[in-house]
């Protein structure tokens, strides 16, 4: 199970950073001051999260410490990513876009 938890960072922002619980419930922090407002964990370990920095809102895949490998997907200007889901190695998004909610 991986959280986006809120956590005060440089003592003014609120922000999201990841956490990879385990089967007894303990918590290990993945990432520090990352703008991850959700997350799925893939079944080799990664992450697939969404990131939102400066009003822009992407997809984005991080490998099993947390560290971004790459962009997956890019909200463009006018577009939401509101939801992210994971299953084996394949990552889906909602989204919204001209008032109302569509495939990216």
């Amino acid at each position: 199970l991986v959280t986006a938890d809120p956590d005060i960072c440089r003592n003014y922002n609120l922000l999201y950073d990841l956490h990879r619980v385990d089967g007894k419930g303990e918590s290990t922090r993945l990432t520090r001051c990352g703008r991850f407002r959700s997350a799925a964990p893939l079944e080799d370990g990664r992450i697939a999260a969404l990131r939102v920095d400066a009003g822009i809102t992407e997809v984005v895949l991080l490998d099993r410490q947390g560290a971004v490998e790459r962009s997956l997907y890019r909200a463009a200007a006018d577009e939401a990513l509101t939801g992210l889901g994971a299953r084996g190695q394949s990552v889906v998004t909602t989204s919204r876009s001209g008032g109302r909610s569509c495939p990216p």
